[in-house]
């Protein structure tokens, strides 16, 4: 998806200046592929960080707990207050003949224990349905900054630092990405290819290139 994006905006489908003839695309199509490439390359060069400073252990036997976020069924809560609300419109319009007819006395006598019943079936479930969410957001929240204190010390590590000085200089690298011409080919992005080269060349090796792009298990980031 993110390829998707990169190019739809290196292609400038978004000011819909695409040439008009079939040719003339398949040429604006493959111009943008060496500057692609050069795209896909830098993510790959971020410095390494602490494993479980940004992603949680999945071994942890914290999560053999299986707790799971409560949700509250509005259809039900929605569904309950409608029940009782056609019950008193129904008790309300008619009024005069449950109280007058002596043989629908049972319903005259029945409904406030009907309309109790619906109206505090709902308002429990509301109250302590978010009641275990509030409480479950609290544990959260309480558990988020046990975390955070606990490898507080891991964000003053030199490798985190580089990290962030690496996703900062990235970020202002591609914001400098653009096509300065419409020849269809390589020379369109000439000086964003140039940018793009010194990028690479800062943050790895010209001798020995893949050593920054590749670890022991594979790639860094798969394009």
């Amino acid at each position: 998806m993110q390829d998707y994006h990169t190019s739809v905006l290196l292609l400038g489908l978004r000011d819909a200046n695409m040439p008009v003839f079939k040719s003339l695309r398949e040429r604006r199509l493959q111009s943008i592929e060496k500057i692609s490439k050069l795209i896909n390359i830098c993510p790959r060069l971020k410095p390494d960080v602490p494993p479980h400073l940004l992603i949680l252990d999945e071994h942890d036997p914290e999560w053999d707990d299986k707790m799971v976020y409560p949700v509250f069924n509005w259809r039900k809560f929605w569904g309950g207050l409608a029940y009782w609300g056609l019950l008193t419109g129904f008790y309300t319009y008619n009024w005069n003949i449950l109280h007058t007819n002596i043989r629908l006395r049972l319903l005259a006598y029945g409904y406030p224990f009907l309309s109790i019943y619906f109206f505090c079936d709902s308002t429990l479930y509301y109250l302590n349905t978010m009641k275990k969410i509030q409480l479950f957001d609290n544990y959260v929240n309480t558990r988020a900054q046990e975390l955070y204190e606990q490898n507080r010390f891991m964000l003053e590590h030199p490798s985190m630092k580089r990290a962030a000085y690496f996703e900062a200089d990235l970020e202002e690298t591609l914001a400098r990405v653009h096509r300065q011409a419409n020849n269809h080919d390589a020379s369109d992005f000439k000086d964003s290819e140039l940018i793009l080269q010194d990028f690479i060349r800062r943050y790895s090796d010209p001798r020995d290139p893949d050593s920054a792009m590749f670890v022991h298990e594979g790639l860094k980031v798969l394009n």
